[in-house]
């Protein structure tokens, strides 16, 4: 938990104050509160970089296929009413 709230920094403020809430209001709830922002500050950069990722292999396919070939592809084949 300590590395992932040092590798975004931006979740630990409210990181910390769910916490205190939590502990304050529903300290049975403290161990799954505490799971899932783990896994919230561990997804969100994940996120990000699978949507790089994406968005770099669609750049690549764009400037491998030729346009008219794209265009083809782009079209509806079936017409809907």
């Amino acid at each position: 938990m300590h590395s992932l709230l040092s590798r975004v920094p931006e979740a630990r403020e409210p990181f910390w104050r769910v916490l205190k809430k939590t502990r304050s209001e529903n300290p049975g709830a403290l161990r799954i509160i505490v799971t899932l922002m783990t896994l919230y500050t561990h997804l969100g950069p994940f996120s990000r970089f699978v949507i790089r990722e994406i968005d770099r292999r669609i750049e690549a396919l764009d400037h491998s296929v030729p346009a008219a070939v794209a265009t083809r592809v782009a079209e509806p084949t079936v017409a809907f009413n």
